[in-house]
């Protein structure tokens, strides 16, 4: 399978199972696609610059993605909807990956060009 896009892609990952890869980078979009099919399934839109990573979460429910813009956002995939943003003023963000869930919370942390850190205990958020 071969994906094209219209500008440079930043970032991939594979869905829990393998069965969906999601990609974004210069197009601000985060496009996801079946693997199986290699059939682009949905696109994902609200970074207002290039995304520099994604990741799934355990269970493929969510998608969290990192942007030149400073923004954290948390997808539902199967809704294909924006259910939270988080905004780190001033700092780009080179990678988000989600936290181990532990009990009932999902957690995740962003590493950016401030050269820190930052651990967020709620998905949810403004």
């Amino acid at each position: 399978m071969v994906i094209g896009m219209v500008k440079s892609v930043r970032t991939v990952a594979f869905s829990p199972g393998g069965t969906r890869i999601a990609a974004a980078g210069d197009a601000r979009v985060i496009a996801l696609y079946d693997v199986q099919h290699g059939e682009q399934v949905a696109n994902l839109t609200g970074h207002t610059a290039w995304i520099f990573s994604v990741d799934w979460s355990d269970t493929g429910e969510y998608l969290l993605s990192g942007s030149f813009d400073g923004k954290v956002k948390v997808w539902n995939v199967e809704t294909r909807t924006c259910v939270a943003t988080h905004s780190e003023r001033g700092k780009t963000l080179w990678s988000v990956k989600w936290l181990p869930k532990t009990g009932r919370s999902e957690a995740f942390a962003t590493a950016g060009a401030n050269r820190s850190i930052s651990f967020y205990r709620e998905a949810a958020g403004g």
